[in-house]
């Protein structure tokens, strides 16, 4: 029924209340990770504060923004949340590559990238599963998307090859990543966008850069959950982009990470 909170059942002794905002796509894996734990899932909209759940989980950008002006939710929530500033710093693709190389991180950044060197990255500044994300290989794809080219919500940047990419999401908070887990995707071939495209293959692998990752967010004076896309070259990763959100691939594994939280 609109309006009402539906909690799971199954309850251990000391579960807690977990409350996680609507992202449908992620539902049904976030409930099976929650399986067994005895913790009560909700899903709903934030009431303010928190209401009397024990933890508060916003997984989109829209959600992070409400919760970062609460600052009731924010003192109490186990799970330290965002500030505003970090979480538009993150979101704004263009904003965070220019913070992060002004502070000595550029050998891990994509270079920029110019009409007609092809391949290249053409993405907007604010989305969410590369929905506005294009490789251009040549002139037609220019042509194709010279209003995104010509538009100032559009960043250029250097194709980084191999069909390997890679998500680490992070739970970030005190100065330090207090977990991580890393997910690989080989993607079909060498022009495929993840997110956009299929994916190939997927597995856990090595969390091996957690230390390069914990001082980029150190920089950009980020906490809380967030996932950084990444790939290798030459063995060094380069940082396609940090969301500071829950990432959906995470869902199946989350409710491991709830004993991290700050309780």
């Amino acid at each position: 029924m609109a309006g009402q909170v539906a909690l799971d059942r199954v309850r251990l002794p000391r579960g807690r209340r977990v409350l996680v905002t609507p992202w449908p796509e992620v539902e049904a894996a976030l409930r099976r990770s929650f399986h067994g734990t005895g913790h009560a899932v909700a899903m709903a909209e934030m009431p303010a504060g928190g209401g009397d759940f024990d933890v508060v989980v916003p997984l989109t950008i829209a959600a992070l923004e409400v919760a970062a002006r609460d600052d009731a939710l924010r003192r109490r929530n186990p799970l330290p949340l965002p500030s505003l500033a970090a979480i538009r710093r993150c979101d704004d693709k263009a904003e965070l590559i220019a913070h992060l190389r002004a502070r000595g991180f550029a050998a891990h950044l994509p270079g920029d990238a110019a009409p007609g060197r092809w391949p290249y990255m053409l993405k907007r500044r604010w989305d969410a599963c590369a929905r506005n994300a294009f490789c251009v290989a040549g002139a037609a794809d220019e042509a194709a998307l010279a209003a995104q080219l010509a538009s100032a919500d559009f960043l250029r940047q250097e194709w980084i090859g191999g069909e390997m990419e890679y998500t680490a999401h992070l739970l970030h908070f005190g100065g330090s990543t207090r977990r991580a887990l890393t997910l690989s995707f080989r993607m079909p071939n060498g022009r495929s966008i993840r997110g956009r495209d299929p994916v190939a293959l997927h597995r856990r692998c090595r969390s091996r850069h957690v230390a390069l990752f914990e001082a980029m967010l150190n920089a950009a004076e980020f906490e809380g959950l967030c996932c950084v896309n990444y790939k290798e070259r030459d063995g060094v990763p380069i940082v396609l982009e940090i969301n500071p959100r829950f990432g959906f691939s995470l869902a199946p594994f989350f409710a491991a990470f709830v004993r991290s939280f700050r309780w």
